[in-house]
């Protein structure tokens, strides 16, 4: 198991001792943190499952978004996701089946106006998902979503 991180650094090693496994650190904004965690698998089994479940989620509104937010939205949601699944099928090897899970969210099948870049980026993540998993059910990785509903309480 390979946990990342981005600045949770006490809890990640806490939960790396209790599973025996290794941490990365990156801030999935850069567009280089998918190769820094896939070059963190170095040393470890080949990789057969990958949970895209980090998620930035900020209240705006169509009225409101800034274009920092809509950047940093499809930055952390979609685009590291896609980048992450690519180098992720790229380290399985050959003839060894794999899963990837994306965390996705109910809005999607009921959206409404409020986190509105947040659900454009997962509308973005889910579209990404469909195409990674027509590419790369040839070889035999699955992609898919999970889409909760409210995990946490609002406030």
């Amino acid at each position: 198991v390979l946990i990342h991180y981005h600045s949770s650094t006490g809890q990640a090693a806490e939960l790396a001792r209790k599973l025996g496994a290794a941490t990365v650190q990156a801030d999935l904004a850069d567009p280089e943190a998918a190769d820094t965690i896939i070059a963190a698998l170095d040393g470890l089994p080949p990789p057969a499952l990958l949970v895209n479940s980090a998620a930035g989620f900020e209240l705006d509104q169509l009225e409101d978004f800034t274009a920092e937010q809509w950047d940093r939205h499809m930055a952390v949601n979609a685009r590291a996701p896609a980048l992450l699944t690519r180098a992720f099928a790229a380290a399985v090897p050959a003839g060894q089946g794999a899963l990837v899970a994306n965390i996705l969210d109910a809005k999607l099948a009921y959206p409404n106006p409020d986190f509105f870049t947040y659900t454009v980026s997962k509308m973005a993540l889910a579209g990404a998902m469909e195409l990674s998993a027509r590419v790369l059910a040839r070889r035999g990785i699955r992609v898919c979503g999970i889409a909760p509903s409210v995990t946490l309480v609002s406030g």
